[in-house]
């Protein structure tokens, strides 16, 4: 049975036990209280009765108006409370239901006891008689009196024994009360005692031992009830503790090899500078602490570095980022934060990145930033490599830079160097990779050697002790290189190529008369410096070779210009001569055509059909031939004016141009019913006539290439940008587009001329005239769908 059934039955029971005795205490307590009120109503009976027997002995004796009514007062008074309410339960309940009558026969007695003794005295005849009555009536009125004050006298005692055996009733009931009470606590306590104390006390002992760390105890209390479900609980919870405890233990494990495997160092410090925890990384950067105090192991010291900011979060509470200088010489980015250890202490946490790569790099960019505008803004070598030079000690700190650069013919010059006395460079620079051997040459040639220590994988030489070194090197090996380094006292010595690929353009060279001033960090640097010098020296070797031949190409520019500038004006000359040439011969052809043709039509009409027919016909075609003539030279003094001569422009109406070429083509347009309409044409500065001939041209050329219908011809115009442009379109035979070129050169038709009259100058002289404009002619056409021609005219 549960812990909380077994309760709930005990206090229900323990209830009703209560509620039990109170309700008897309660209704013992109300008959007390009620025999309490009968027992003093009895009491004030018994005295006014006691009262009223005294009064009566007292009229007796004295026979006083004032005794007789005290009497009668008091009387009356035990009277109505005898007839009241109040009192009827009372008389019933006691057998008193008879009192009120017996308390009348009193008061009767009295009064006949008060009559006889006003009607005589004893010498009365009567008297003697009275007195007898009188004995009789006192003697009755007495035991009235005392029977009733008896009667009250037994219910006094009957009512205090009730009292009396009530309150007997009552300290009973408490005692069983407290029996019970009593057995109820006392089975409590046993349960308690076996149900609740025991299995608390021994999960008290499991919680423990479970304390002390040993996770595998189990309490184990087989019972169905709370407690035994507690303890089941406790052991499930032991168990997942247990379990929680070895998974944390197992993330516990791979936080510390994380922090093992960090590329970084992690220690705690306590406030008086001890290492609480140092990681795999630290350990190795810097040893074990033996118990010494951070500044002790670390660096020697007696007392605290100055420079150490990793104590200030201790005092601002607040995490702190700031670049230290180890022992090893590297650089780390350091981040402090303040730490709480498990036992509320306070801890510094700190975590050290090394950043010297990324500050190498930096400075390396830095560098190359330098060096990549200092090669953007110079375009000679010897500049170039003054700048270069400059920058390079800069960087190293070296007291002598110099550049070599490899020539075609395998000499080794410095063409830029800093700190090399005079003596040394006279003696060096000549050097040549043919004849000479040093190492200079076997660098500039890649014959370096990866494996020997002095050597490095990118085909530098670096030496930072070059007297202690030689010292170990045998005297018959000495003599296979100069040694001019060391001769001059530079203990420091590094020589990087300068490379564009496989090809080696030359290298760095830098001394210095201290040693260790060259490290293998600073070589590998320099070697990416290399590969941005080289670099710049082919761009601005491409520059000079681009300025040669920009002068060279600029010389021949000049040469070739004159050259096409004097033909061009040999050409305008010939031009104009052939311009000339070609007015002078058509107008001085025009005479003789003139003759020829009036002459053989003068022939032709006087002596035709003296002839035979075939001389008939041969004087046709001479006429014939002559006209044709005629008209093509026309054409072509046509087209000569279109191109001689100044143009006269004037603000002109396009609309008034075309009014006038229509007046002049009016009987053309009635013999061929052409009907011809246009658009609003703007106002242009022009020349009127050679506009006039333009569109007159355009018009005659819709008419001759009329289809079966009578011509329908359309003028209009648009505005293109700072053009406009004029379009003529006809419903004529049209051409095929192929030939849109073709149409506008001199003497070029696409249809012969005995079906279609015509020289082939007309559209010529358009195109011409449209370009003396400043425009252009064109046209667009599909064979059998009519034609537009085009001409654009400036605004």
């Amino acid at each position: 049975m549960k812990i909380r059934t077994r309760v709930k039955i005990a206090g229900a029971l323990t209830v009703c036990v209560l509620l039990a005795y109170g309700a008897v205490v309660l209704h013992l307590d109300r008959n007390m209280s009620h025999l309490a009120r009968e027992v003093k109503e009895a009491n004030e009976f018994v005295n006014k009765i006691s009262i009223l027997r005294n009064l009566t002995q007292d009229y007796l004796l004295y026979r006083t108006e004032r005794a007789q009514r005290q009497w009668a007062a008091l009387y009356d008074e035990v009277l109505r409370l005898l007839e009241s309410p109040e009192y009827r339960e009372f008389k019933t309940e006691h057998g008193l239901g008879d009192a009120s009558q017996k308390l009348k026969t009193v008061g009767d007695t009295f009064s006949r006891l008060m009559t006889a003794q006003q009607t005589g005295g004893a010498d009365h005849p009567e008297g003697q008689v009275r007195g007898e009555l009188q004995s009789r009536l006192t003697t009755q009125l007495l035991l009235a009196t005392q029977d009733l004050l008896t009667r009250f006298f037994n219910l006094t005692d009957e009512i205090n024994q009730k009292l009396i055996r009530t309150q007997r009733l009552i300290s009973f009931l408490d005692l069983l009360a407290l029996l019970c009470l009593g057995l109820i606590i006392l089975g409590a306590g046993v349960f308690l005692q076996r149900a609740v104390v025991k299995p608390v006390l021994k999960l008290h002992e499991g919680a423990e031992i479970i304390g002390g760390g040993n996770l595998d105890h189990r309490v184990a209390i087989q019972s169905p009830d709370e407690v035994g479900e507690l303890t089941r609980a406790f052991d499930r919870m032991t168990a997942n503790l247990r379990q929680m405890n070895l998974s944390l233990n197992l993330e516990r494990r791979r936080f510390y090899d994380v922090l093992e495997m960090l590329p970084a160092y992690v220690v705690l410090l306590t406030p008086d500078y001890h290492v609480a925890f140092a990681n795999r990384f630290f350990v190795e950067r810097f040893g074990e602490d033996r118990g010494l105090r951070c500044f002790e192991y670390l660096f020697g010291r007696t007392e605290p570095c100055e420079i150490c900011e990793t104590y200030k979060v201790l005092k601002s509470d607040a995490p702190h980022r700031w670049e230290w200088t180890g022992p090893d010489g590297r650089n780390y980015d350091i981040f402090d934060y303040p730490f709480t250890d498990a036992d509320g202490s306070p801890l510094i946490m700190e975590m050290g990145v090394d950043i010297t790569e990324r500050k190498r790099a930096g400075e390396a960019l830095r560098l190359i930033n330098r060096l990549l505008e200092i090669a953007n803004r110079q375009t000679e070598i010897a500049p170039l490599m003054r700048e270069f030079v400059a920058e390079i000690k800069e960087l190293s700190g070296c007291e002598a830079v110099g550049i070599r650069l490899l020539d075609a013919a395998g000499n080794i010059p410095y063409h830029g160097y800093v700190g090399f006395s005079k003596e040394f460079y006279e003696m060096e620079s000549p050097l040549s990779i043919h004849s000479d051997q040093c190492m200079c040459i076997n660098v500039i040639k890649g014959t370096t050697d990866p494996s020997l220590p002095f050597y490095t994988p990118g085909g530098s030489f670096y030496m930072n002790a070059t007297s202690r070194f030689l010292a170990t090197v045998p005297e018959e090996d000495k003599g296979s290189t100069r040694n001019v380094c060391n001769a001059t006292g530079y203990e420091s010595v590094a020589l990087v190529p300068i490379r564009l690929g496989e090809k080696i353009m030359g290298l760095i060279h830098l001394a210095d008369k201290k040693a260790d001033m060259v490290p293998l960090e600073k070589v590998e640097l320099l070697e990416r410096v290399g590969l941005q010098l080289s670099s710049a020296l082919e761009r601005v070797k491409a520059q000079e070779e681009l300025r040669r031949f920009s002068k060279t190409l600029e010389q021949r520019i000049q040469d070739r210009t004159a050259a096409l500038e004097s033909a061009l004006q040999d050409l305008e000359r010939s031009n104009r001569d052939l311009e000339e040439f070609a007015f002078v011969s058509s107008h001085d052809l025009q005479e003789p055509l003139r003759k020829i043709a009036n002459f053989s039509e003068m022939l032709g009409e006087q002596y035709r059909g003296r002839f035979d027919e075939q001389a008939d016909r041969y004087l046709g075609y001479i006429a014939d031939g002559a006209k044709r003539m005629q008209a093509l030279i026309n054409d072509l003094l046509a087209y000569s004016r279109a191109g001689r001569g100044e143009l006269t422009m004037v603000p002109v109406s396009m609309e008034d141009v075309l009014k006038g070429t229509l007046n002049d083509l009016q009987p053309l347009l009635q013999e061929t019913q052409a009907r011809i309409t246009h658009d609003p044409l703007p106002v242009l500065e022009v020349n009127p006539y050679q506009m006039g001939q333009l569109l007159q041209n355009l018009i005659t050329n819709a008419i001759k290439f009329r289809g079966d219908q009578p011509p329908r011809i359309h003028i209009s115009t648009r505005r293109d940008g700072g053009m406009w442009v004029f379009a003529v379109r006809d419903e004529g035979i049209g051409f095929d587009s192929q030939h849109a070129d073709r149409i506008f050169k001199v003497f070029h038709r696409l249809h012969s001329k005995d079906k279609y009259q015509g020289t082939g100058i007309g559209l010529s002289i358009c195109k011409k005239i449209a370009e003396r404009h400043g425009g252009r002619c064109w046209a667009e056409s599909q064979q059998g769908r009519g034609a537009t021609f085009y001409f654009s005219i400036p605004v």
